[in-house]
């Protein structure tokens, strides 16, 4: 997988998919990710809380419609669904809906 970022939230220490490179090199990146390069990973910062999932998913929506509206990945072909982001003992796929065209879920 040397082409793929891996996809982390913040309180979870594992990954819970994978970003190939090619999308993140075409999206502007809003404040609440953080991309190392160096250690290839993609991290949403959003603080654990009651309102963890219901945050991680807005901003995932926000950068897809961002990307969207910017034209800037043409393969995103969004319907509008949303794009929750649940941990991974919460759902048997911790991605969900449309995100699933932009990240590679791990089997955990």
């Amino acid at each position: 997988m040397k082409d793929y970022f891996y996809f982390t939230i913040d309180g979870y220490s594992k990954p819970l998919g994978y970003v190939h490179h090619s999308i993140i090199e075409r999206v502007d990146s809003p404040d609440y990710w953080t991309i190392d390069s160096e250690a290839w990973t993609l991290h949403l910062c959003v603080p654990n809380g009651p309102n963890a999932f219901k945050e991680r998913s807005k901003l995932v929506d926000a950068t897809i419609r961002i990307a969207q509206e910017q034209g800037k990945i043409p393969e995103l072909r969004w319907r509008g669904d949303a794009a929750p982001v649940r941990l991974p003992q919460c759902a048997p796929h911790p991605l969900d809906g449309r995100i699933r065209t932009l990240i590679r879920p791990l089997r955990l």
